[in-house]
């Protein structure tokens, strides 16, 4: 996405210092023959300077930017895991507590017995 877009990009900065070099050649050789400095060279020279480091900037933003989604990506398929586990749990949680409970309770020995089933299902999660 992103990335891809500023890679394409990488080949007008490419040209951008190309063209620099040449010009700053230029002025050299005006600089030997004729004494000669050309002002706005520098200046040119300057704002490319600046230009390029923000630009290598921003492809370094957006490579942090990109390994951080990566990472929260990562963690959200973790959560969404231990969430699908859970709700798993839950629902044979609640379906085991609805057999138990249909069972009529007839004296004390049955009520012992399905509170014992009772407590199966929280045993299970640690």
């Amino acid at each position: 996405g992103m990335r891809a877009e500023v890679s394409n990009n990488q080949q007008i900065f490419n040209n951008l210092e190309s063209e620099l070099s040449k010009a700053k050649a230029v002025n050299e050789r005006m600089i030997r023959s004729h004494s000669e400095r050309d002002v706005d060279l520098d200046r040119y020279h300057e704002s490319i300077q600046q230009l390029l480091e923000h630009w290598q900037g921003i492809q370094g933003q957006i490579d942090t930017r990109s390994r951080e989604l990566d990472q929260l990506g990562r963690h959200l398929t973790y959560y969404r895991d231990a969430y699908d586990w859970l709700i798993q749990w839950i629902r044979e949680t609640k379906e085991r507590q609805e057999k138990i409970q249909a069972v009529p309770i007839r004296d004390s020995s049955s009520l012992k017995q399905q509170l014992q089933q009772e407590q199966v299902p929280a045993t299970t999660v640690g």
